[in-house]
């Protein structure tokens, strides 16, 4: 239903976003990414589902937010 890089990609800053988190050897996020992640993702749902997606839009896009990114973790 979602596809996340495509959302993510689909804006500049999240283009930068994804090639930097590719040339990385320990795939994470800082804190500060994760924000922009959020940002851009929620943007790209809004955009694709309205203001008020389902309770199975937003379980779907969390399900494949996972699927691409599975550890989102957090740099110290």
């Amino acid at each position: 239903m979602f596809d996340i890089i495509q959302m993510l990609t689909a804006s500049e800053q999240g283009k930068d976003l994804y090639e930097d988190y590719l040339s990385r050897d320990v795939k994470l996020f800082s804190v500060p990414e994760r924000r922009t992640l959020v940002v851009l993702i929620t943007q790209a749902l809004i955009k694709q589902c309205g203001i008020f997606p389902t309770t199975i839009e937003k379980e779907a896009l969390a399900e494949a937010l996972v699927a691409a990114f599975p550890s989102l973790g957090t740099l110290s």
